[in-house]
């Protein structure tokens, strides 16, 4: 019988970080536990079957592991959840649903991974960018400035990734809506001594050197599943 209450995050990477860094700037603190899936990175290329079957070992695991609240920091696989059903998740969507509504205008893009975009679930002006989740991994090489040029016209961006918080210092000109932040504004817990462990189905190098670069926390666990 599993005794431990811990608080699960999912995602394919640097997403569920960034999610976990907002939450830590929020002064929410509990015990988290991090499942970056990098062995599926990025998600927002895969099917919609594959995309299920990683949410539900995800989810299982983490229940598993005693997280009485699990948190889809990824809204490519929030949608599957929305659209399969899947209950006692957190989700980014309905809150940035709100954001969208009422905030966007002609003068604004949404920013999300090509699923999310097909997908159609914010029903707004999009940009396929599943690209930028390769390049912020490091993945891919981009020349950023030109990948990014054609948003020169828009006065705000909507950043429908949380891996796109990560990218928010090259739009500084620009009014940044950010899913992520939507999603952490949106959870309250009762506070607690903040503990984090991350599980990655993948590790290399390159991941552990971003880990370490990008978490916002002098203490964590790292484990391999």
């Amino acid at each position: 019988m599993v005794m431990f209450i811990f608080i699960g995050i999912i995602d394919s990477g640097l997403g569920g970080m960034s999610c976990l860094n907002e939450l830590i700037n929020q002064h929410k603190y509990y015990e988290y536990i991090l499942y970056l899936d990098y062995k599926s990175n990025p998600y927002g290329t895969k099917s919609e079957d594959e995309l299920l079957n990683r949410l539900n070992k995800a989810i299982s695991f983490l229940k598993n592991k005693g997280c009485n609240k699990i948190i889809i920091a990824c809204n490519t696989l929030s949608i599957v959840a929305i659209k399969h059903n899947i209950k006692d998740v957190i989700t980014p969507i309905n809150f940035f649903k709100k954001v969208i509504k009422d905030n966007f205008d002609d003068s604004s893009i949404l920013i999300a991974t090509n699923f999310t975009i097909k997908e159609n679930i914010y029903d707004v002006n999009g940009k396929e960018s599943s690209d930028l989740v390769s390049y912020i991994e490091g993945n891919k090489p981009l020349n950023i400035k030109e990948y990014l040029a054609e948003f020169n016209k828009y006065n705000k961006i909507f950043l429908g990734c949380t891996h796109f918080n990560l990218l928010k210092k090259h739009f500084k000109d620009k009014k940044i809506y950010d899913s992520g932040k939507a999603l952490i504004d949106n959870i309250i817990i009762e506070n607690k001594e903040l503990k984090v462990t991350i599980y990655l189905t993948k590790i290399n190098t390159n991941i552990y050197n971003h880990l370490i670069k990008n978490i916002h926390l002098q203490r964590f666990d790292i484990k391999i599943i």
